[in-house]
């Protein structure tokens, strides 16, 4: 069982069960991490801090397009990772803050994010099944547009 993987440009991925999302980190010494090399049961050092913003919902989208002023709501994950568990420290936002868990099998999370038609060959979708299984959220000119066309 594999808790990370080696990404693209150095980085270390893991997914992070309090987020529900892959965390990623520089490992190939560039800037300050150091990683023990194991995948199975990954260490990192120094602390790992994730910020960002909740997504928006459906909801306050069509309030956005509407006008109004939605305010973006501050995320933030603070962990350190040790022998394949996370430790996540009380300045968390998720509701993970002030807990130690053990990082996911990689291979079982993106699981999780395959296809939700099952499929394994195409079949359901022709082969296009990042267009047809997960179609992408429509932009916010794409939805001001679909308003002007009703």
């Amino acid at each position: 069982m594999s808790r990370a993987t080696r990404g693209s440009g150095g980085f270390l991925l893991f997914w992070c069960p309090g987020c529900d999302e892959a965390h990623g980190i520089p490992v190939d010494g560039s800037r300050g991490w150091k990683w023990n090399g194991s995948l199975d049961l990954p260490t990192v050092t120094p602390s790992i801090l994730v910020r960002g913003t909740k997504p928006i919902t459906d909801e306050e989208a069509d309030r956005i397009m509407g006008g109004e002023k939605i305010e973006p709501v501050p995320t933030r994950c603070h962990s350190f990772v040790t022998d394949g568990r996370i430790q996540f420290l009380d300045d968390c936002t998720h509701t993970l803050a002030k807990t130690t868990v053990d990082i996911p099998d990689w291979d079982t999370a993106m699981d999780s994010l395959r296809c939700p038609n099952e499929c394994t060959d195409g079949d359901c979708c022709n082969g296009d099944c990042m267009a047809k299984c997960f179609p992408k959220e429509p932009t916010q000119e794409e939805r001001k547009n679909e308003r002007k066309d009703d």
